[in-house]
């Protein structure tokens, strides 16, 4: 049972810190490529 829970914290932990790399990927794309319409979270391909 502690095993059980330490796995579901640790997928908490890693799906949160999924998230904010996406965030941080996201305004990295909008930094560097200034000339082309912007991304956002609604139009991320979550499929790949």
């Amino acid at each position: 049972l502690l095993l059980v829970g330490c796995l579901a914290v640790s997928t908490i932990i890693e799906l949160l810190s999924m998230w904010n790399l996406t965030k941080v990927e996201i305004q990295l794309c909008n930094m560097l490529s200034p000339e082309e319409p912007s991304v956002s979270l609604g139009s991320y391909n979550w499929g790949l």
